[in-house]
């Protein structure tokens, strides 16, 4: 994708109130097509992704990064300092310089950081950065973002299943409101609480 930010697709972002605050010097993000998976890293994630099999483009969101096996095109958090120092413990043949990592606050360890725009920033601490990989794959103009490892139940994490989703009921309200104004109609998610207001993809095993 070109950058959205101040850019030719600034309004796909900007509805989201999120804006490009850095990108790496000489990096060049060209606008992806096609249909994209965001893994995120619920109790959920390792069901999910055997339901589902995808062949396209991936995009992590936090402790996914470490867990998925193959190719990752995109890692998004709003812990880069945790996350992405943390890089050289994926899988040895996919620790190249191809994973963009995008940082929801400045980090010298990001490709591309973003922030939300001033009054905009959401009332609730859990999901900012699904909210910022969200925005990202509209932004690439994806034909079909599906959503494993996101069931937004609160059933915790895989590595931390007791952990809770702290402003979980805010940010379904904020999903629910973006459903009704016609943000989500591309999503799709694999199970949970989010399969049931977004529907599940095609393609499901089982």
């Amino acid at each position: 994708m070109s950058a959205p930010g101040p850019g030719d697709r600034a309004g796909e972002l900007g509805r989201w109130g999120i804006e490009q605050v850095r990108l790496r010097p000489g990096l060049s993000l060209p606008r992806a097509e096609g249909d994209l998976l965001i893994v995120g890293d619920g109790k959920s994630t390792p069901v999910d992704l055997k339901a589902y099999a995808h062949r396209g483009p991936v995009m992590a969101v936090n402790m996914s990064g470490l867990l998925w096996p193959g190719r990752l095109d995109h890692w998004v958090t709003c812990h880069p300092d945790v996350f992405f120092a943390a890089r050289d413990f994926r899988p040895a043949r996919w620790r190249d310089q191809t994973t963009l990592c995008h940082a929801g606050r400045p980090s010298a360890r990001a490709d591309v950081c973003w922030r939300f725009a001033r009054g905009r920033d959401p009332a609730w601490s859990g999901g900012l950065a699904l909210l910022i990989a969200l925005a990202l794959g509209f932004g690439q103009g994806r034909s079909l973002i599906v959503l494993a490892g996101c069931s937004l139940d609160d059933s915790g994490h895989y590595y931390a299943p007791r952990e809770s989703f702290h402003g979980l009921a805010r940010f379904r309200s904020f999903l629910e409101e973006a459903l009704r104004e016609g943000l989500l109609g591309s999503v799709r998610a694999v199970s949970g609480w989010a399969a049931e207001l977004l529907g599940q993809p095609p393609g499901l095993a089982g």
